[in-house]
């Protein structure tokens, strides 16, 4: 993948921005028809709509730490509103990370994916730049 290519999926460690991180996970509960178990449940017991598995599965590419709005909806072709709509619809499937990219942008993951050592330290970065104006 080309360097346009690689700031729409965030690969290795994120790139902290001060003001402006997107601190708060989504809040919400999942469609009624959805059911999740108690403890871990893979994205793959619950979502069966192909465009939704399409978001999933671009999601979980292990090539890919996190995901933006607009990779995801290059790599599934799915418009950039639909790709917010279903991520919106699963808040207890996705993550969204508590930073964003170099450009601003949300990141997002499955949030079966463990948070790495260097997601907690971007946000840490990002919230001491914020702290002391180093932003």
């Amino acid at each position: 993948m080309g360097e346009k290519a690689a700031t729409q999926r965030v690969a290795g460690p994120v790139e902290a921005r001060a003001g402006g991180n997107s601190v708060a996970v989504a809040k919400g509960v999942d469609p009624p028809n959805v059911s999740v178990k108690k403890g871990r449940c893979g994205w793959q017991e619950v979502v069966t709509n192909s465009d939704e598995v399409s978001i999933f599965e671009a999601l979980s590419d292990e090539r890919w730490d996190f995901s933006t709005i607009e990779g995801l909806s290059r790599t599934t072709g799915l418009t950039e509103p639909a790709v917010r709509d279903i991520l919106s619809k699963y808040p207890s499937l996705v993550r969204r990370a508590d930073v964003s990219d170099a450009k601003g942008r949300e990141l997002f993951t499955v949030r079966e994916r463990p948070v790495r050592i260097r997601e907690k330290l971007a946000t840490l970065q990002a919230h001491l730049a914020d702290t002391f104006g180093f932003g």
